[in-house]
């Protein structure tokens, strides 16, 4: 028997007026640039790439503590609440939503949060400056956020259909703000400051962690957009002395460096080029080799399952076969079926080989946290249909399972992927085999794991916290135990996944518990 045993203790106290307050010279336009005028001369054109992020590398003077480590410190939310003031005394002004907002308490469910605009999941560390670079941060409603999660940004009926977009993106954001299964619009008052920060946070972080800005499929890790549209946003939503103002007081009160891309916004083309334009006929930018067909029907509501909605929690591969997935949201009765198979992917279809079991979803549906599972022991096991082919079968050499629902189009809707067998293979092979297969293009950038081989796997990681850091657990092959030669056989009454926001105001304490 084996028990792991996770306590996680957080606790913050904020107050407006921080003690010890800093100031940093040099943030004056001429007195910050000098260098780069003096070697480049006063046309920002000239100027190069590698000068400007090594001036806004090396006058990073202040790198915030997440929380306060001393009562009335400085931490991220309390410079948020300094360079996001609202219109009226002790307010923030909150990004997604347009509106005042309390400025206090900060950081719970039930308040306002830290915006990632570059999301920790797409590769800005929690282990880097990146966690708390006021020049990416944004305060943001917290439900919001659990909605918004890692969505790229962009507009409705670009890379998705239009059918799919819901306006305003939440019954509690702006009116202008839109979203779809890819893309977060924020308010239009506000898509230029969120471009000019994530150009920003491309710029400073691209050396240290790989950060980039495309449009173009498969995301690898570090990759972000959409490129195109934050172009577009920089050039229609322009500077404002609101933005500057903030800019000039990121730097003196609490960074010491400044966002170049703020100060000379022809420096943006300058690094980042032009927008590229949608393929006619598609949901792809011409730029990218692999344009997809935009779809040819109305959305159903498997369209509402994203990557990462339904993961694996435990697989035993070893006599009797075993799945247990743990949804990280809703599924209704409406969606029907869902399929699980153990065919390859080869890039535009199946390999044919392999077997595919299908699930009817029960009238109740499954809620969020509630797991369900093909096997012996199984909560709903009794509603999985076999293959009729027989050729459903988890090779104990190796294998993987993709789980999906069908679109209107009759296509499949990947939501989850799972090997157990090492990396995911290249598109375009000529044989899989039983034991191997390519990745779906919708999975690559989040709602998959590939784990070296073994029979029998279990998820340790995280089970409560927002979606996407549960997500960013799940995908961590750290958080996984597997055996060769032991079944997991755990009681499957009292586990689930709890999907809230962030607690970082007051004490909060988690105890999660696995026994097997």
């Amino acid at each position: 028997m084996m028990k792991i045993t996770a306590l996680l203790c957080l606790s913050l106290v904020l107050t407006t007026g921080a003690q010890n307050a800093t100031s940093f010279e040099g943030c004056a336009l001429n007195s910050y640039y000098a260098s780069i005028l003096a070697d480049f001369g006063t046309a920002p054109t000239t100027w190069g790439q590698e000068n400007v992020r090594s001036l806004i590398q090396n006058t990073h003077r202040n790198i915030l503590p997440n929380t306060a480590t001393i009562a009335g410190g400085d931490d991220i939310l309390t410079a948020l609440i300094d360079l996001d003031r609202g219109t009226s005394n002790d307010t923030v002004r909150l990004l997604y939503r347009n509106i005042n907002f309390p400025s206090l308490p900060a950081g719970d469910r039930n308040s306002w949060s830290r915006e990632d605009l570059w999301p920790i999941e797409r590769g800005a560390t929690r282990e880097s400056p990146a966690l708390t670079d006021v020049h990416s941060k944004k305060p943001a409603d917290s439900s919001v956020l659990l909605k918004k999660d890692r969505l790229f940004f962009g507009i409705c009926g670009t890379v998705e259909n239009e059918g799919a977009c819901s306006r305003p993106a939440t019954t509690e954001t702006a009116d202008d703000t839109e979203q779809d299964s890819k893309i977060f619009a924020p308010p239009a008052s506000f898509r230029g400051d969120v471009a000019r920060s994530l150009f920003y946070t491309a710029l400073r972080y691209e050396e240290q962690l790989g950060l980039r800005l495309t449009d173009c499929p498969p995301f690898r890790d570090g990759e972000f957009g959409y490129l195109s549209m934050l172009l577009k946003w920089h050039e229609e939503d322009r500077v404002s002395p609101e933005e500057q103002a903030r800019n000039n007081r990121a730097c003196e009160r609490w960074q010491g460096n400044r966002n170049p891309f703020v100060d000379y916004p022809e420096l943006v083309t300058q690094y980042f080029g032009q927008p590229d334009t949608i393929v006619d006929g598609t949901r792809t930018y011409s730029q990218c080799t692999t344009p997809t067909n935009a779809p040819t029907a109305d959305p159903n509501e498997c369209s509402d399952l994203k990557p990462g909605d339904i993961p694996v929690f435990v697989l035993n591969s070893d006599d009797p076969d075993q799945v247990v997935f743990y949804p990280l949201a809703d599924i209704p009765a409406s969606i029907g079926e869902l399929y699980v198979t153990d065919d390859a992917w080869t890039g535009t279809g199946f390999q044919g080989i392999e077997g595919t079991i299908t699930f009817n979803v029960p009238e109740e549906g499954i809620k969020a946290g509630q797991s369900f599972g093909y096997g012996k022991g199984s909560p709903f096991s009794d509603r999985w249909q076999e293959d009729p082919s027989g050729l459903f079968s988890l090779g104990i050499n190796g294998d993987q399972i993709f789980i999906y629902c069908r679109n209107a189009d009759d296509l499949p809707n990947f939501i989850g992927g799972f090997s157990y067998n090492g990396n995911w293979s290249n598109v375009g092979l000529a044989d899989y085999g039983t034991d191997k297969s390519a990745l779906p293009e919708s999975l690559q950038e989040v709602g998959s794991i590939a784990l070296p081989h073994a029979d029998n796997c279990l998820y340790t990681g995280q089970i409560a916290g927002r979606k996407s850091e549960l997500l960013a657990s799940y995908e961590n092959s750290e958080n996984w135990s597997c055996e060769n030669a032991v079944r997991y056989e755990i009681d499957l009454s009292s586990r689930g996944f709890t999907v809230t926001s962030l607690l970082s105001l007051g004490i909060a304490i988690i105890s999660l518990s696995f026994t097997y």
